[in-house]
């Protein structure tokens, strides 16, 4: 074990990297719930062009995550996990001056893409901020923190979403805009 490793799951820095990707996760989560008719009511179909929103996320996360591994190993994974939550937040942002599904397919395709810089490079930083006899527990950790984003974030997202419906009295397309700033915001 190296010196800067330690053998405590709960250590600081396993907690500040842990939140941070529960911050993303949140935000993620919190369109979740709406982004198909925000797509629909932009002129997708809600079958296939709908599909493609998820495929085009993974797809991009799946076919960036090895070279982006690679990337961190060069110039740091703190660096990549920074790098790849600004460009996550200004991108999810962007959702919100979308004309047309194909604006949201690009950009939840790039979304993906910053999702293959963050998830390696957390995942190796619990490596090498945690001894081998605590690298289980801490990876839980991990997961725990981006389940819980992912279980809370699409709660709070339909809480935007009525908010601007029913008291911002806003129509379904520009209601569906406002979460993406609160998301971006993350």
């Amino acid at each position: 074990m190296n010196k800067q490793t330690v053998d405590n799951p709960y250590s600081w820095p396993v907690i500040a990297l842990s939140l941070a990707i529960a911050n993303m996760t949140f935000g993620f989560g919190i369109f979740f719930p709406y982004l198909p008719l925000f797509a629909e009511a932009l002129g997708a179909n809600l079958s296939l062009q709908i599909a493609l929103l998820t495929t085009g996320f993974m797809a991009a996360r799946t076919l960036t995550a090895l070279p982006f591994g690679s990337i961190s190993d060069q110039i740091g994974r703190k660096n990549s996990i920074v790098i790849g939550l600004f460009v996550y937040g200004v991108i999810t942002i962007l959702f919100y001056f979308s004309q047309d599904w194909t604006h949201v397919l690009l950009l939840r395709t790039i979304q993906g893409v910053t999702a293959g810089l963050i998830w390696p490079s957390s995942r190796a930083m619990i490596y090498d901020l945690v001894g081998p006899g605590a690298r289980g527990r801490a990876i839980s950790v991990l997961n725990v923190s981006a389940g819980a984003g992912m279980a809370f974030g699409p709660l709070f997202g339909l809480f935007i979403l009525s908010y601007s419906q029913s008291i911002l009295t806003l129509d379904p397309v520009d209601s569906f805009r406002i979460p993406f700033i609160f998301a971006g915001a993350f």
